[in-house]
């Protein structure tokens, strides 16, 4: 019994539908369909042995030696087979460099060779998204003498592991702020901290609608009563200008670092929708037939700040939150001395006192 290489049925050498023949060998088929594909692509359906086939030495690949497809080429005496014509056109352009290529040498850096390091968890200010995260992770763990830098986006702290030989608190500042974010060396205290955080993004916020309210307003009366105020145009640049460089300073700051470091982020969505809106204004007051957007660039500041304010807002509540929780821990424990029983602060507690417990 033959077996059919297309279908894999057994087949009787003296009933076959069809046969065909291949490098002298001869194919028994169970119906002409079988035979029909075995003679469009013989290679696609028999097993070739070790000495049929050949390494392309270019990419690899097992290349039949009756039909190799790029061709063929002698070097050294020795016959070398191909894939496609490009693998062959590599061989015979560097035949020397395509058998024996030379292996790449990774360098190790600093960061391999780092003494005995220590961990600092420092703040971070000027976050709003996970792109911002990722950029100063990276910017941190990239720097010679970092071995980890990890950040807590909820606490908008990072903890860095590092070696303090090499690197030290005001480096990690200069590393952070290069990619557009600040971290304080002053300390201040964290209760301090969230209610100042809270009060200016409640000030930009207010301000923003402060200056953009007038803004809804005229629009209102140019759109739904067909009222035009003599001035209109220029008084939509005027009333957006603070809005977009003052109260939103801070975004477009931040967009310019993040667009210069090629790490876009919200920031520089908001900024780039704000500054394109805004533009149209005095493009408008230059004589230009288009119509003035610079009202909605400072609306559209106006409720990205809302946003920041609402996000301070939480964050620092749940912070404070948290902290007098933490105050209601106990300051003091009482333990055994010599059988006597003191009062001591819990600082002072130690791996083998005694304590007393009161219900």
């Amino acid at each position: 019994m033959a077996k059919d290489p297309v279908c894999g049925m057994d087949v009787d050498s003296a009933k076959a539908a069809g046969t065909s023949i291949y490098k002298g060998e001869t194919i028994y088929f169970c119906n002409v369909n079988c035979k029909n594909k075995f003679d469009a692509d013989p290679e696609k359906y028999v097993k070739e042995t070790k000495e049929d086939t050949a390494i392309d030495p270019i990419c690899g690949m097992t290349v039949s030696k009756a039909l190799p497809k790029g061709g063929t080429s002698e070097y050294n005496g020795k016959t070398y087979y191909f894939c496609n014509p490009v693998c062959k056109n590599k061989f015979d352009a560097d035949p020397e460099t395509a058998l024996h290529p030379k292996k790449e040498i990774k360098k190790i850096g600093a960061k391999k060779r780092l003494g005995k390091t220590t961990t600092v968890t420092l703040a971070v200010e000027g976050m709003t998204c996970a792109s911002c995260v990722r950029t100063i992770e990276n910017a941190l763990n990239s720097a010679e003498g970092v071995a980890k830098a990890v950040i807590n986006f909820a606490t908008e702290k990072v903890t860095i592991e590092y070696d303090p030989k090499i690197l030290d608190e005001k480096d990690f500042a200069k590393i952070v702020e290069d990619v557009g974010y600040r971290i304080p060396l002053t300390k201040v205290a964290e209760e301090e901290k969230d209610i100042r955080k809270m009060s200016d993004a409640s000030f930009k916020m207010r301000s923003a609608w402060g200056f953009s309210t007038p803004i809804i307003l005229l629009m209102i009366l140019h759109m739904v009563f067909g009222w035009h105020l003599p001035g209109f145009d220029l008084l939509m640049i005027l009333f957006a200008i603070p809005v977009l460089f003052w109260n939103g300073y801070e975004t477009i700051v931040a967009a310019a670092k993040a667009t210069r470091n090629l790490t876009p982020n919200m920031d520089t969505l908001i900024a780039m929708g704000a500054g394109v809106a805004f533009i149209t204004g005095p493009v408008k007051v230059a004589g230009f037939p288009i119509e003035n957007y610079s009202g909605i660039a400072a609306m559209i500041m106006a409720f990205h700040l809302t946003g920041r304010y609402i996000e301070a807002l939480a964050k620092g509540r749940a912070s404070l939150a948290i902290k007098k929780l933490l105050q209601l821990g106990a300051k003091s424990a009482r333990v055994i001395v010599n059988g006597e029983e003191k009062e001591i602060p819990v600082e002072q507690l130690k791996v083998g006192d005694i304590m007393v417990v009161k219900r």
